[in-house]
């Protein structure tokens, strides 16, 4: 079975690793914080085209202890209303955008991911990604540890492609280096993992 490693232990993260699993492609999570997000960040509105990629991935039920949110209000400091505004169409059976506690769906969706089996590492900072002309990708990590994986399958060529922040070119067969980070989210094939 296909890996793929995922750089990125927020929201995103394991939300990619669990489309990936439900595609049938193994997946790692590598997270730069040395420990878990839990109790962080305030509240999160999801829109209904979330709410409806959520219940694809069978990941609904984590937004339990949310509320509807169809309208979002603005005020000032001092209480002037400064807009009205609708968050968005419903779904065809009545679903509006949601919002919920950050850090109750973090826990949610990444206690969630690792039940399904994915595997979640800390502290891996990624700090550089190197496609070789064999085909392979190589992720380092600060703590100086390394990822390889395998782009030659086409769909994982184009979630490398996709989450990179510019894409990522071969020239005649040599081995080309990625310069900055990839955001969160970003995944690409995986054959081994070394610490």
């Amino acid at each position: 079975m296909t890996k793929a490693l995922v750089i990125g232990a927020g929201i995103a993260g394991p939300v990619t690793a669990a489309a990936l699993r439900k595609a049938g492609i193994e997946a790692a999570v590598f997270e730069a914080a040395d420990r878990t997000a839990d109790g962080v960040g305030a509240f999160l509105t999801l829109a209904v085209n979330g709410l409806a990629a959520l219940e694809t991935l069978d990941l609904k039920p984590m937004l339990d202890g949310g509320f509807d949110t169809p309208r979002m209000v603005v005020f000032s400091g001092t209480g002037r209303r400064l807009a009205d505004l609708s968050s968005g169409p419903r779904l065809p059976d009545g679903t509006v955008s949601q919002t919920i506690r950050r850090c109750d769906l973090y826990v949610s969706l990444r206690d969630e991911v690792v039940r399904r089996g994915v595997p979640v590492h800390y502290g891996r900072r990624l700090v550089d990604a190197e496609v070789t002309s064999g085909g392979t990708v190589v992720a380092r990590f600060a703590d100086g540890s390394e990822a390889e994986g395998d782009l030659r399958s086409p769909p994982m060529r184009a979630c490398a492609v996709a989450g990179s922040r510019r894409s990522w070119r071969r020239a005649g067969g040599g081995a080309t280096r990625r310069p900055s980070a990839l955001p969160a989210g970003s995944c690409a094939t995986t054959s081994s993992c070394r610490s």
